[in-house]
Order: structure tokens, then sequence, then C-alpha cells
């Protein structure tokens, strides 16, 4: 015990997903919000904590990190309290949720004689994002291809996933339909062909936090490439496809900052679990420092953005 590294020891212990959970209270804690705002801040805790079961029930369900089944959880909710400004309940929260079960319905369409329902579920999920981030709808595309790498996209997968974006739109319409109000249904679909400035928008703190997001993502995703040919083929298919979106919401926040609260919960959830095989899966010394670098600079920008909530 005394001779294993702090990797080691994080990465093998049974108590890391509850220390991550008590550093992200802190982070909140330190935050220091207002009387009215402490309701949204720990409901928008709790729905983190949600999406971190979810990805262990991912995990567990397609071994896509084989010694911890967890540590993909606690990488996420350190990613989610870098900065205050993901703090609260918002609309990412729920993203970051949706993106999270339609991940887990896409991936059990693998090969699957069930594809269309598996589909159909999955994209139910995003449609539920799409419901509070109109924009996420651009990255159905990106399922799509996601499903044509698992091997289940056929005409009626492809339909059945229209059919199940489609599916909250229709509660929404009803809704909207019986209380009379019809601008509830409309305000998603001008949400769609709205677009911001190019590059415009995003702070020096939130500049830090996406680049440290991207950095690990290059790294975790460049080790999976090279180092994950001893995987299964399906577990490879859905490390790629969780490194694509990711890129795609990297991308998608670059080109319209106005996202980035909206988009950052779902770019953890892609991140985590490459970043949890990297930090897993390694043990030379060169990952030792690869580790400690990403650790204590994933430190130092939630203290620059702390610092920034404050100045401000």
């Amino acid at each position: 015990m005394a001779g294993r590294t702090l990797q080691q020891r994080l990465t093998s212990g049974r108590y890391t997903l509850p220390v991550a959970l008590l550093v992200a209270v802190a982070c909140r804690l330190a935050v220091q919000p207002g009387t009215e705002d402490v309701l949204r801040l720990w409901v928008g805790l709790s729905v983190h904590a949600l999406t971190a079961w979810v990805l262990i029930v991912l995990n567990n369900a397609y071994g896509l990190v084989r010694q911890r089944a967890s540590l993909q959880s606690a990488v996420y909710l350190l990613l989610v309290s870098l900065g205050p400004d993901l703090y609260g309940l918002q609309a990412g929260h729920v993203v970051g949720l949706a993106v999270a079960g339609s991940l887990f319905f896409l991936f059990r369409a693998y090969r699957s004689l069930s594809a269309p329902a598996d589909l159909f579920l999955s994209m139910a999920c995003l449609g539920v994002g799409c419901l509070v981030v109109p924009r996420l709808v651009f990255f159905m595309p990106v399922y799509w291809i996601g499903a044509y790498s698992l091997q289940a996209l056929s005409a009626r997968s492809f339909f059945g996933s229209l059919l199940g974006w489609m599916f909250p739109f229709w509660f929404l319409l009803g809704h909207a339909w019986f209380y009379g109000e019809m601008e509830l249904f409309t305000t998603p679909f001008l949400g769609m062909v709205r677009f911001d400035p190019l590059f415009q928008g995003l702070g020096v703190g939130q500049w830090a936090t996406l680049g440290y997001l991207a950095a690990l993502l290059l790294v975790s995703g460049g080790y999976m490439l090279g180092y994950g040919r001893d995987e299964k083929i399906r577990t490879r298919c859905c490390l790629r496809f969780m490194m694509g979106a990711g890129v795609c919401f990297l991308v998608a926040m670059v080109l319209q900052p106005s996202l980035y609260v909206s988009l950052m919960p779902a770019l953890a959830v892609c991140v985590s679990v490459p970043a949890c095989r990297l930090f897993v899966l390694t043990r030379s010394r060169a990952a030792n420092v690869v580790f400690h670098v990403f650790l204590w600079t994933g430190l130092l920008v939630f203290l620059g953005n702390l610092y920034l909530h404050y100045r401000s």
C-alpha cells in the first residue's frame, strides 16, 4: 500500500466516488450563493448525481472500463464542478442526463434485432434534451453515424429514431393545445434556427475550462486509439462514438459560445469515460506524470474560475 502511487490509490479506491461527490459539494459551498439560489444549486447537483449513476449503469452494461465501474462518475462530477457558471439548475443539466441516457440505448442497439426500438428510445432521450436546448437537434446526424458504426442503422431503425425524437414533442403539443399556449410548442423550433455570432461570448475562465476538457479528450482519445486494440469490437465502437460526439460538442461550443453552459455537461459525459480508461489502465511513470498534470491543472482551473467569479 505504501508503494502505490496517488494515481493507483485514487483509481482503485472504493471511496473515490464519495470523495468526488464531497468535492463537488465543497465547490458549490465555496460559491456562497444567495438564499434564493440555494435550492436551484442543490437540485442541479442532484441532477448531476443522477447522471453519474446513469454512467455507472452504462459501464456495467457495456464494460467500457473493466476495472472500476464508478471512476468515470467521479471524473464527471469533478468536470462539471470546474466553474461556478456551471452550477445551479440549468438546461445543460437536463442535456447531460439526456445524453447519458441516449448513449445507453444507442450502445444497446449494437447488431441487435431490436435496434429500431433501441434507437427510438435513444432519440427520445435526445428529444427531451432538444426541448430545453433546441440546437441539440443538429447532433442527430452524429447519432445516425454512430448507429451505422454499431451496425444498427437500417430503414426501420432510421425512421424509428425519427419517431423517437418526435415523441417528447407530441407530449408538448398535447400540453400546449390543451392549455391554449401554443407558443410553448413553437418556441423549441424557433430556437433550432437561432444562431449567434461565431467565436464571441466566452470569457477567459470558460476558454480555460474548454481547453482543459479538450486536452483531456485528446490525450485519452489518443491512448484509446493507440492501445485499445485488445478491446471488443463493440467496446471500441462505443468509445470512438463518445470521443467523436465529444469533439462535436466541443466544436459547437467554440462556434456558438452561448451553448457553453448548455452543452458542457454533455461534453463532460463524453470525456469522463475515455479519461477514466486512461487513468485506470496506465501504470507507467509517464502516465503518472500525466495524471498529476491533469489533476493539479484542474485544481488551478477551478481556482481561477472561482477568482473570476468573485471579481465580477
